[in-house]
């Protein structure tokens, strides 16, 4: 721990950058157009859950993707997989 005169300085000039960056985050994020997803087709979910393997919260993506017809973009070679069994187009191919 830092303790003397210096100390309350070096925290307010450590944390003004962080301050500023996450501001800068939080207006970047507001000014995208963000939808939020409200109506899964839950049936279809957990079935590509129980085909591949995949947790409902992986098989969550691909089952978005393959019902809005994205592509979906994964380094998860099991997601990768599931994708392209599905269907689904990936943004990067790393060979699952």
């Amino acid at each position: 721990m830092v303790r003397g005169p210096e100390h309350p300085a070096c925290c307010r000039e450590a944390k003004a950058p962080v301050r500023d960056q996450t501001h800068f985050i939080q207006d970047s994020l507001a000014s995208l157009p963000i939808v939020f997803d409200r109506e899964p087709d839950e049936r279809g979910l957990m079935e590509i859950a129980r085909r591949n393997g995949l947790t409902v919260y992986d098989a969550s993506y691909v089952e978005l993707a393959r019902r809005l017809a994205l592509p979906l973009a994964t380094l998860d070679k099991a997601m990768a997989r599931a994708a392209l069994k599905e269907q689904v187009d990936l943004v990067l191919n790393i060979n699952p």
